[in-house]
């Protein structure tokens, strides 16, 4: 379980960090050598993928809640268990993306704090 989550903290760090090199690129070849400016792109930045975690949250819970598909997972030859297992894999699925986009996103807010407190 530690590794998983280490895993998870790590590969949310980089994906961060592509997004913040990325960013100062971008900002870089704007002309804008603004630590504010740079510091309000990874704020607007972590609030679109706290937006976009959302989204993929939306969009899970009504693939979960149609009732087409409920009726049709009850429809096969798995048991009570099985099916209650499959469910809890789907919602488990749905929260990782959040919880992994939450998690780059405050990387970048707190880089966003820093850069703007010491930039």
């Amino acid at each position: 379980m530690a590794k998983h989550i280490l895993r998870l903290l790590v590969k949310a760090f980089g994906m961060a960090a592509l997004i913040g090199v990325g960013l100062s690129l971008v900002i870089y070849l704007a002309g804008a050598r603004n630590a504010v400016l740079y510091s309000n792109g990874l704020f607007l930045a972590s609030g679109i993928l706290i937006f976009i975690g959302l989204l993929d949250l939306m969009g899970g819970y009504r693939m979960r809640s149609d009732f087409k598909t409920v009726y049709s997972q009850s429809a096969g030859d798995p048991n009570l268990h099985q099916r209650n297992q499959r469910w809890m894999a789907d919602t488990l699925q749905v929260y990782s993306m959040l919880i992994f986009f939450g998690l780059m996103a405050g990387f970048l807010l707190a880089a966003g704090i820093l850069v703007d407190r010491f930039g």
